[in-house]
């Protein structure tokens, strides 16, 4: 699993390299990350490209158990393992991040078994006929172990709710303010779940992954993160919701434009930092 001093010592290899700490997680983290939506186990362009960031500086690796129907993570884990075998790197120094939510794929098929034969998950939003979502604590267990028998790794450094605002998108429940009620319901009760993983030793810290924490408040999926840290602190004040992840280029500002916390003061990037939420 990552470490404090292993991020550290991994940064002081690469003087060129900028870095920030991730947040409460105090990892020492390269500001540009190996992301990988579209890698595939097997693929040997993919493998080649992994292994150059991980040996030139780039210490984020970001994936998802439906990348690839979990190829991604399948051939994260071959590299990082081989590299960890021949000395290259030391398993502390990579922050490792994954992702549970999407059903699709292989996913879907079980998901579809499951409620087959009356052992269906709880809470499943069906999106359409090949995509369904769902932030359960049952599911995000079953989600865990896939995705680190896949990853061949004992831990996953940061695990996130990918996009539980597919919930708000797709929802059933008319009533605004019971539709809000029940979405940060389920982020509750998956955030409890999440910090029983902490204490089992699966993942280290948790957070959410979300398009719409840069919109304005008044967008149907928004996602409020002041009301996601009041979640977490309610929970618990030693609390391990540490890491956001959302989108932000140039055509996408939001993040540092859109005042849509502390009463429409400030903005989501502003928030986050007040907070030492690492993003």
């Amino acid at each position: 699993m990552a470490s404090v001093e292993g991020t550290i010592n991994y940064i002081s290899k690469f003087p060129d390299i900028k870095s920030k700490v991730l947040g409460k997680t105090g990892y020492h983290a390269s500001i540009c990350g190996f992301g990988s939506y579209r890698i595939d186990d097997g693929i040997h362009q993919h493998k080649l490209a992994l292994e150059k960031a991980v040996l030139s500086g780039i210490n984020v690796i970001d994936t998802s158990s439906n990348y690839s129907d979990g190829g991604s993570e399948i051939l994260i884990g071959k590299v990082l393992n081989n590299l960890i075998d021949q000395n290259q790197i030391l398993r502390d120094e990579i922050i490792l991040v994954s992702k549970g939510g999407y059903l699709q794929g292989t996913n879907l098929k079980q998901a579809m078994h499951r409620e087959q034969t009356g052992k269906a998950f709880k809470d499943i939003v069906k999106c359409s006929p090949d995509l369904w979502h769902c932030i359960s604590p049952d599911f995000l267990e079953n989600q865990i172990s896939l995705s680190l028998e896949r990853l061949k790794l004992d831990k996953i450094d940061v695990y996130l709710l990918h996009n539980p605002e597919y919930f708000l998108t797709y929802s059933v429940i008319f009533d605004p303010e019971r539709r809000e009620r029940e979405y940060y319901r389920r982020i509750k009760d998956a955030f409890i779940f999440l910090e029983s993983e902490v204490s089992k030793g699966r993942i280290s810290y948790y957070g959410i992954s979300s398009n719409t924490f840069a919109e304005q408040q008044s967008k149907q999926n928004f996602t409020s993160l002041e009301k996601i840290i009041a979640i977490a602190n309610e929970i618990s004040e030693n609390n391990h919701f540490a890491v956001v992840q959302f989108p932000m280029n140039i055509i996408e500002a939001g993040g540092m434009i859109n005042l849509n916390q502390q009463n429409q003061t400030k903005t989501f990037l502003q928030f986050a930092g007040e907070n030492n939420i690492g993003v």
